[in-house]
């Protein structure tokens, strides 16, 4: 007897809404029969692929993009959602230690004006440099992403957690000094939205505090002359790149955010797209997998090509209809399995319907 198309996508629906992972190798069991238009993607998923993955957010132009130049786009913190990328971590940072500065539990031997110098001097060059940002997040069904990052009939790929990273150069030759590895921070890590807040915020609880008590150390560093002014001021600058790209208002603690930030990129590996939130164009980067014989290799050049990315799944957003999701998934394995990624698509079974 002839099976319906909404009969069999409702079938999928369910199924891949389970809780069950299926032990790959069973693809008769969880191959949907839509006649002639199934490809030979393999459907089978492997229980527990999501564990350890981070769920990039993005649209099907977003997926396409991302599956054929095997890249994630990192964009100039201007351009993002957040006006106060970076700044506010720098008036935390200033916050923290006005509170701290005149207060009875620092010690009296820390050198105040040393300090507050050191502590200027930090959030001007911070403020000059370029932050380059492409953000994940821990949860791979998030309504409020599939409402914002994937409003575009939303798609959710997941990476490896632990996966290293390159940036793609459009020059056929780089230096490899040009991006050093303390420079960007080529792995994901999660953000922080913690707030400090006077008498009840413990000191190392938040990101400014983690930065104030590595700027004092530096300080105290240099007083007693274990280390020069130069190298006291790079660590302090270093320390307070680590803590404060990761921090962002505690508004946007929902998104459960996790990034990849860079630092400076050269002018060589920057594009330019129109931006969303205005009318002058965002600068971007492109993100590439990691060199698996040099994890600390920073640049890939034009003239390489682009290795895989690390994607374990890919999830498909919230349907309107069910023969939609049907041929969704088809698309999305066919555009998988044409540039080498045999891996699970799955479907969101957060019920969601999409204005029209």
């Amino acid at each position: 007897m002839a099976t319906d198309k909404t009969t069999v996508a409702w079938r999928w629906l369910l199924w891949s809404g389970s809780s069950h992972g299926v032990v790959k190798g069973d693809r008769e069991m969880v191959m949907p029969q839509l006649g002639a238009s199934v490809n030979t993607h393999d459907w089978s998923v492997i229980s527990g692929y999501g564990s350890g993955g981070v769920w990039h957010y993005t649209s099907s132009v977003g997926l396409r993009g991302i599956v054929e130049n095997h890249c994630l786009w990192a964009t100039a913190s201007t351009g993002l959602n957040d006006p106060t990328e970076v700044t506010y971590a720098l008036d935390e940072m200033r916050r923290t230690w006005k509170h701290y500065r005149d207060s009875p539990n620092l010690v009296g031997e820390v050198p105040r004006d040393a300090v507050d110098n050191l502590v200027n001097r930090l959030g001007e060059e911070i403020e000059s440099h370029d932050l380059f940002v492409t953000s994940g997040s821990m949860e791979g069904d998030k309504l409020e992403h599939w409402k914002e990052y994937g409003r575009d009939q939303g798609y959710a790929v997941c990476l490896q957690r632990y996966s290293i990273w390159r940036v793609r150069s459009h020059a056929d030759e780089t230096a490899s000094d040009e991006l050093s590895f303390g420079s960007p921070f080529l792995r994901w890590h999660e953000v922080d939205y913690t707030k400090f807040v006077p008498s009840f915020t413990r000191p190392l609880e938040t990101p400014s505090g983690r930065v104030l008590k590595e700027i004092i150390t530096a300080v105290m560093k240099q007083r007693d002359g274990s280390v020069d002014e130069h190298t006291a001021h790079e660590y302090a600058l270093n320390a307070a790149l680590r803590q404060l790209c990761w921090q962002k208002h505690a508004g946007y603690e929902s998104e459960d955010e996790i990034r990849i930030a860079v630092m400076n990129p050269p002018s060589h590996t920057r594009h330019e797209r129109p931006s969303a939130y205005g009318p002058r164009p965002v600068e971007y980067v492109e993100l590439v997998g990691g060199d698996p014989t040099d994890h600390d290799a920073t640049l890939l050049p034009a003239n390489e090509p682009a290795p895989k990315l690390p994607i374990l799944a890919v999830r498909i957003g919230p349907r309107n209809t069910p023969t939609k999701l049907a041929e969704d998934l088809n698309a999305t394995a066919q555009l998988l399995d044409d540039n080498g990624y045999n891996v699970p698509v799955v479907a969101s079974p957060t019920p969601f319907l999409r204005g029209r």
